[in-house]
């Protein structure tokens, strides 16, 4: 029960962060304002290794994300420090947390994105939500995916 409240809270406050950055992120442009992105850097670098300051992060990135009014150029820059902070932070016991990226992986032009997010993103979670999209794909996408999964599985085969 306790743990129930904790993650509800942790999801309000996610929100509140992302509502609070979201319009400087939204219209982000690569020749633009950079402080909304060195603002999230500093964020990212300062949770370190804490599993609570991630999982917000996690969240409000996943909630961006969701979002359609954002430039490709804050999508990619979402999606990327997403992988690092999965990379960091690790893999959520349940693959419904990344439902987001799963579908992502599914649209031809999402699937990019969605892999910029999960390729430094390891552990068995990511690879079975890579693994269940290569198998509802076709082309350029699955070929995209299954290069993802590959490099999944190297690294973990030289970690052994």
């Amino acid at each position: 029960m306790i743990r129930l409240l904790f993650v509800s809270l942790l999801a309000v406050a996610a929100s509140a962060l992302a509502a609070e950055n979201a319009p400087v992120i939204a219209g982000l442009t690569y020749s633009g304002d950079q402080t909304a992105v060195e603002a999230l850097d500093q964020r990212i670098s300062a949770a370190g290794q804490d599993k609570a300051k991630l999982g917000a992060l996690e969240q409000e990135l996943l909630g961006l994300l969701r979002r359609n009014d954002l430039t490709f150029t804050a999508r990619q820059t979402v999606a990327q420090r997403l992988g690092w902070v999965l990379a960091i932070g690790g893999a959520a016991a349940d693959a419904s947390a990344y439902k987001p990226l799963a579908a992502m992986l599914l649209d031809e032009r999402e699937s990019e994105l969605a892999r910029l997010a999960l390729d430094p993103a390891r552990g068995d979670v990511f690879d079975r939500i890579l693994a269940e999209a290569a198998g509802k794909t076709s082309g350029r996408t699955r070929l995209g995916i299954l290069d993802t999964l590959g490099r999944h599985r190297e690294i973990g085969r030289a970690h052994v």
